[in-house]
């Protein structure tokens, strides 16, 4: 455990230089909207960050889940209240006091995502350990050690931390056997963000797997509707019909391009430096079929095998278990359409555990790492940072580069992990 803690404090003390550094600079498009959403979560209710009309960052209304107003609505809440004491013990000037209310409540914004992955990683690393895992330790650094995931909630403020820390929570406890236990915090991550949709059709095999008894279905189907009639009824007291419509709206996304800045297929192939590099909403044709359709297609011919394997295995290892929706999400960013870039997230605790029974495929998590971090970063940076070859990183050769590269790395493992299947050297 006192590794552990260093690791966290270590983890810790890198998000807090990183946040501090940044703090005075431009801020992510997307925190900020959390900041509008929970300003007017406070004043004016949940159910108006869903309307148009009361919106001043952004020009578009709440897209996320009610579940994800909870923490917004309280980090913003805390901020006010922690600048409230900070001003009554310091006099300041306007100009101070509006740049001490900015720090503070950029901080707090953070707050839910540094806790959930300090919470994700003290998660794993007792799972690892109690599974007899040689390496929990080693899952503890690579995931809270990790730059994507640093840069994903100190620099970015982004939320992806909070709903894979209930995914993975959901993970542990149906390889442990508490089935109703795993449903609800499957169904919490759900409420949060829906980034993890392309992990359910698995997640829905190994839960048949369970063999569930009449009243573990019963219990699953009673806490996952209370669960998110909890959640939904301070947004509308039409809790399933709102549900529905919010489904059919958010379902087809803001951004309808095929690919949104991840360096997955589609990028590879619409973003080539000597074509006209336009990426085509994902509703264009080509021989009759929409590119989405494609997506789709490959999606399930790649996941095929894992789905087969997860249903025809017998007493799967938790290595494996994490194994095989690790390279599931790894197919989902790479095949999808519409994937953003951060949605490779869930794909680092996810390997991170499996690592902490064998260092098989540590070469795996380096590689995707250090792409991934780049595409984050080229994505969206803070401002110009001085010693960084933004020169190279900005060339269209170099970013359709880290796209080839990643598909490259993707069909070595595939490749490899079909080969131990077959030849049953990772047991199930």
């Amino acid at each position: 455990m006192k590794q552990l803690g260093i690791i966290l404090l270590l983890g810790l003390f890198i998000r807090l230089i990183s946040f501090s550094w940044i703090i005075h600079t431009p801020q992510n498009g997307d925190l900020l909207r959390y900041v509008d959403w929970g300003r007017i979560a406070f004043l004016k209710g949940f159910n108006q960050t869903y309307n148009k009309e009361t919106i001043t960052f952004g020009g578009d209304p709440n897209n996320q889940p009610p579940g994800s107003l909870y923490p917004i609505s309280l980090a913003y809440y805390s901020h006010l209240k922690a600048a409230n004491i900070i001003h009554k013990i310091y006099k300041e000037s306007p100009w101070q006091e509006n740049q001490t209310n900015q720090a503070i409540l950029y901080f707090f914004m953070r707050i839910p995502s540094f806790i959930a992955e300090i919470l994700l990683t003290i998660i794993i690393f007792i799972f690892v350990r109690k599974q007899k895992g040689k390496y929990p330790h080693l899952s503890a650094a690579l995931l809270y050690l990790n730059p994507v995931l640093i840069y994903n909630s100190a620099f970015w403020g982004q939320m992806d931390a909070i709903n894979n820390l209930f995914f993975i929570t959901a993970l542990v406890l149906i390889t442990s056997g508490k089935i109703v236990n795993s449903v609800i915090f499957f169904v919490l991550s759900c409420m949060i963000k829906l980034s993890i949709l392309p992990l359910l059709p698995l997640y829905m095999i190994q839960l048949f797997k369970q063999h569930l008894s009449n009243k573990q279905l019963i219990a699953s189907i009673a806490a996952s509707a209370g669960i998110i009639l909890l959640l939904t009824l301070p947004v509308s007291k039409q809790p399933i019909i709102w549900l529905t419509n919010f489904i059919q709206l958010a379902s087809g996304g803001e951004l309808q391009n095929i690919t949104s800045e991840a360096y997955n297929l589609w990028y590879v192939l619409f973003s080539f430096p000597l074509s006209a590099k336009i990426i085509p909403v994902e509703t264009s044709n080509f021989l009759g079929i929409h590119l989405s359709l494609y997506g789709y297609l490959l999606y399930i011919l790649f996941a095929a095998p894992l789905f087969l394997q997860m249903f025809r295995g017998k007493n799967i290892t938790s290595e494996k278990t994490f194994i095989l929706f690790a390279a599931l999400a790894l197919i989902a960013f790479l095949f999808l359409p519409k994937m953003h870039e951060r949605y490779l997230y869930p794909f680092f605790p996810l390997l991170a555990v499996a690592l902490g029974f064998s260092k098989r495929w540590l070469w795996l998590f380096i590689s995707v790492s250090f792409i991934h971090f780049l595409n984050l970063f080229i994505s969206w940076d803070p401002g110009y940072v001085i010693y960084i070859p933004y020169s190279i990183l900005e060339n269209d050769w170099f970013k359709w580069g880290l796209g080839v590269v990643l598909i490259g790395v993707f069909a070595v493992f595939y490749k490899q992990f079909l080969i131990t299947e077959k030849d049953g050297s990772l047991k199930s």
